[in-house]
């Protein structure tokens, strides 16, 4: 409709203009209803009761401004009815994680154990025995030998020494009885007739002894060459006049034979030079001194 006052467009059911705030002619027609006091609708008296842009209070008392609640219908035979609680329903718990474990103290149980321990494995390092200190360390076998006299021990005497003057000398001498002895099995040999056999065993042990008299070590002997060379000369002789008494065999050769009168004569001449360098040294190391006819 439009307000007489202004003549703009206003809401019909407002008694005066949403404009210009005259009234409106039929303001009354417009008015809301009003409620009876059994709950019923009645006409509004246009002289009384609130304006349609006040409040209306509800007939049962309720604050002005709050939303009306219809009364709960009359309940059937037969039927229950339960008022719901005005107050909000109650949020569902919120899952929360759970608090964590307590934190376990430290074990000093363990603490201490391992302290014990460690005190036990000190106290046997410590006082543990030495065990044998006579072993030579890892490092002894590469060590520099040292002399004698550098180590502080008393140094051997030549006699206990392998390959000193008095080993030397004892190889020399075992030699020499073993020459003696072919020598006498020889005179048996020529008393029997010169056996072949019995030749050839003579010439083979002075062959043997001819090669122990070539390597004999002397070079702790006083005029230990020389001494090797006539024992050598010595042995040689002899053997070239056993080769001489096998032509002969089965037989002995005549005195005049002069191959073995040579041969015999430089066994001799050997002989005599050997025994002048070796009967000094045998007195001097404890040994028998030798003749000619001995060796």
């Amino acid at each position: 409709m439009r307000c007489p006052a202004c003549g703009r467009e206003t809401t019909p059911a407002l008694s005066r203009c949403t404009h210009c705030g005259a009234p409106l002619d039929d303001a009354t027609s417009h008015d809301p209803p009003a409620w009876g006091a059994d709950g019923a609708m009645t006409a509004r008296d246009p002289g009384s009761g609130p304006r349609p842009w006040e409040p209306v209070a509800p007939p049962w008392g309720a604050a002005p401004g709050s939303v009306p609640v219809p009364d709960a219908p009359p309940e059937t035979p037969g039927e229950r009815t339960m008022s719901l609680s005005q107050e909000p329903w109650n949020d569902p718990p919120i899952w929360q994680p759970p608090p964590p474990p307590a934190r376990r103290g430290p074990p000093y149980l363990l603490i201490a154990a391992g302290v014990a321990f460690l005190t036990v494995v000190a106290l046997l390092i410590v006082f543990w025995p030495a065990g044998d200190r006579s072993a030579p360390s890892p490092g002894a076998a590469s060590a520099p030998a040292t002399s004698p006299g550098e180590s502080g021990e008393p140094e051997p005497s030549t006699e206990e020494s392998p390959g000193g003057d008095a080993a030397q000398a004892r190889a020399v001498d075992a030699l020499l009885t073993e020459m003696a002895t072919t020598r006498a099995d020889l005179g048996g040999v020529v008393q029997r007739g010169c056996l072949p056999g019995e030749l050839r065993d003579i010439r083979s042990a002075r062959q043997e002894q001819l090669g122990r008299a070539q390597s004999l070590e002397v070079s702790g002997l006083p005029e230990g060459t020389a001494l090797r060379e006539a024992l050598t000369s010595a042995l040689q002789a002899s053997v070239d006049s056993n080769d001489r008494y096998l032509t002969y065999a089965p037989g002995c050769p005549s005195d005049g034979d002069s191959v073995i009168a040579s041969a015999n004569d430089r066994a001799s001449a050997a002989k005599r030079t050997f025994l002048g360098l070796w009967n000094p040294i045998a007195q001097e190391q404890g040994l028998t001194t030798r003749s000619e006819a001995t060796i």
